[in-house]
């Protein structure tokens, strides 16, 4: 009884402080609050949100309390709050510090120094926090430390912090996730998928866990396991996929890997979308069942009757686009118009779009351009790699008609052009330069290249069984001889 009438006694003398302190800021009169209640003032600001406040209420009790640096530390923090950064850290680095807790300031000035993206003084501040920290807050900060390890790349050492957080509080859920994530990023999507699962066991009903799930197993090929975690992923957030049928947008774009184009076309089946979707992912599917390669729009539409669907290909590398360096790409679409229009909502001066109604003979040759830039950095000069870049073009001709594209497109943008890009330094003509110095692929592979994504691998596979088996090996013996190289894993043997 008497607890709650002090409690209601403090709130009211708050209310009442508060409401001279704003007068105050007005000019209606000159007041002296002592020290308690002006750290109640600002304390109260500060919780919510309101940092402007704060900080002239911090600015006062240090014009009346200068010996208390609480009030200082305090003004840094209202400082953090309007993002004036490095104001607050000139205040900290000024600091009295009479009155202040060693723990709240590092952990301030920790997190000052994360949001400024200086992550080796935040690790400095945060590991001086946990010097002075309570056993309940020592987990937590581990995990920063580990947030910024990981904002430097270190995810090693971020793993390391991650599994100190664990021991120090097994239940701490989010520096399990992170463990995941870390894993996840050094490419090893076993201990990913190990982690995710134990995270899920403690929290089933968390989507982005279900969801990366699905990334790693995709990643592995897994797609049946990749699929079956997307499925719950969507059962939890339903959401995450939920607008009406009838709904009109201007533009619908689909960016998954080429695992997800099942999960996608399966919410898109029942759906009568009116609207345009412009499809960004690249490769070719092949079916067992019906012994044959299908592009991404076949697949969509034969598969899961989506209609209007658009491509855009072409040689794009995102750090040029970033600098707004000129870029030309292709929309591909059977209805020419569309794909114009579509031109028009992405186009810049330094974007640029070309149009093509050929689209499954663009996305041929923007799949199979991954396999023959491999090839073509095969060759060890200027003189073999024009060689093999001018029979790669004869057979990419070739491989387009025999797929039921218009061969001339091999010529396009999607062809010869994202044919030369890739050819010129991507990671799988990187791959091919190692290929034709003598490795095979998997010892290149975990030599040199352990963490990078080549597509033209992940191609190989998928397409192999029915190249290998259906198509003439005379008309294309560069690939017959990749596919082969990847799938034994043999030294590559290429006649120039």
């Amino acid at each position: 009884m008497f607890d709650d009438e002090e409690d209601d006694s403090s709130e009211n003398y708050l209310k009442e402080d508060l409401e001279l302190f704003e007068s105050y800021i007005k000019g209606n009169n000159a007041v002296f609050i002592d020290s308690d209640r002006l750290e109640a003032i600002v304390d109260h600001y500060l919780i919510n949100g309101n940092f402007s406040k704060a900080l002239l209420a911090a600015e006062m009790a240090i014009t009346h309390f200068s010996y208390n640096g609480l009030f200082s530390l305090r003004k840094a923090q209202a400082l953090t709050g309007l993002g004036k950064l490095n104001d607050a850290i000139d205040v900290l680095d000024n600091i009295q510090s009479f009155g202040v807790p060693s723990f709240e300031f590092h952990l301030t000035k920790a997190s000052i120094f994360s949001q400024l993206k200086d992550s080796k003084n935040a690790i400095k501040n945060y590991t001086l926090a946990i010097e002075a920290a309570g056993e309940e807050d020592i987990d937590d900060i581990y995990l920063d430390i580990a947030l910024e390890y990981q904002n430097l790349g270190k995810f090693k050492e971020a793993i390391d912090i991650l599994r100190t957080a664990i021991s120090v509080n097994p239940q701490n859920e989010g520096a399990l996730y992170e463990i995941a994530f870390c894993y996840d990023q050094l490419g090893d999507y076993q201990q990913a998928i190990s982690c995710y699962s134990q995270f899920i066991d403690e929290n089933p009903y968390s989507f982005t866990a279900w969801y990366n799930l699905g990334n790693a197993h995709s990643k592995l090929e897994d797609y049946a396991k990749a699929i079956w975690a997307y499925d719950y992923s969507l059962l939890i957030n339903k959401d995450f996929m939920k607008f009406k049928s009838k709904e009109k947008f201007d533009l619908i774009v689909i960016a998954l890997s080429l695992s997800g184009i099942d999960f996608i076309g399966k919410q898109l089946k029942n759906l009568k979308i009116r609207s345009p979707i412009l499809v960004l992912t690249k490769g070719l599917k092949y079916e067992k069942k019906n012994n044959k390669i299908f592009t991404i729009s076949e697949q969509l539409q034969k598969h899961y009757k989506v209609r209007n669907i658009s491509i855009l290909k072409g040689p794009c590398l995102a750090k040029e686009l970033a600098n707004k360096k000129q870029t030309s790409v292709i929309v591909a679409s059977e209805n020419i118009n569309t794909a114009k229009k579509i031109g028009k909502m992405i186009s810049t001066k330094y974007y640029l779009t070309e149009f093509s109604r050929d689209i499954i003979g663009v996305e041929v040759c923007s799949a199979i351009k991954n396999i023959y830039s491999m090839i073509i950095g095969a060759g060890q000069s200027l003189n073999a790699s024009s060689n093999l870049f001018q029979k790669s073009i004869i057979e990419m001709k070739y491989l387009t008609k025999y797929l039921k594209g218009n061969e001339e497109t091999t010529l396009s943008l999607a062809g010869v052009g994202d044919l030369y890009v890739s050819a010129a330094g991507g990671r799988n003509s990187k791959m091919g330069s190692y290929l034709g110095k003598g490795f095979t692929f998997k010892s290149a592979k975990k030599r040199f290249m352990p963490n990078d994504t080549v597509e033209g691998e992940q191609l190989a596979r998928e397409i192999a069984p029915f190249i290998i088996k259906k198509v003439d090996k005379k008309k294309v013996p560069l690939m017959i001889n990749l596919l082969r190289t990847i799938i034994n894993n043999k030294k590559l043997k290429i006649k120039v």
